[in-house]
């Protein structure tokens, strides 16, 4: 995933950014109307998340596994080297956050759309992403496969659902309900 922004289509990458967004419009609109719940609304973005980040990791040329990249298997290998090489300039170091970084929303989305909020779900999610999109990258020769990028995804995923467990106990703990009204407005309302 390190190389990723270089080498894709662009117009490929704007069509599902563009995607992503109608995405989000749609779940707005159905969240207001009522149609659609918190771990509908969760679903719907989380496969437009899903949708751009394909496309920015997997939506390229294919060439030899050897040319495009390498393979690694050695957990904090490309890390380390990233970190300690004092020949590596700053900005390659950002390939490490931006590896965690692309995952956040996967594993907060992940998170949101389990029947329960929970931090495992989100986990699964980001790490299973990365899983998946290391193995085409290696079965398809697209680009290099690093199990670091598996580790930093399912750091990102980690945070994503850490954010999204924090955000449900805060509303909880606000009297935030499902459509954004204070329970006790709710009530009064609706009646007793």
């Amino acid at each position: 995933m390190s190389e990723i922004l270089r080498t894709v289509p662009l117009p490929l990458v704007e069509l599902a950014v563009v995607a992503g967004l109608v995405a989000a419009l749609v779940v707005v609109v159905l969240v207001r109307r009522g149609t659609l719940g918190r771990a509908g609304a969760a679903r719907v973005l989380l496969a437009a998340a899903l949708l751009v980040i394909a496309s920015v990791t997997l939506l390229r040329p294919a060439g030899r596994v050897g040319a495009a990249g390498w393979i690694n298997l050695v957990p904090l290998r490309s890390i380390s080297a990233l970190w300690t090489d004092p020949h590596v300039l700053p900005g390659p170091r950002w390939q490490i956050y931006g590896n965690a970084l692309m995952l956040v929303p996967v594993g907060f989305l992940g998170a949101l759309a389990a029947r329960r909020v929970s931090w495992t779900a989100g986990l699964a999610w980001a790490t299973g992403t990365a899983v998946v999109i290391e193995t085409l990258q290696l079965v398809f020769a697209l680009g290099s496969v690093d199990i670091d990028d598996v580790i930093l995804a399912a750091l990102g995923g980690a945070v994503g659902a850490t954010l999204a467990v924090a955000a449900r106990r805060m509303s909880r703990a606000w009297g935030i309900s499902a459509r954004g009204k204070h329970p006790a407005a709710v009530r009064a309302a609706t009646g007793p």
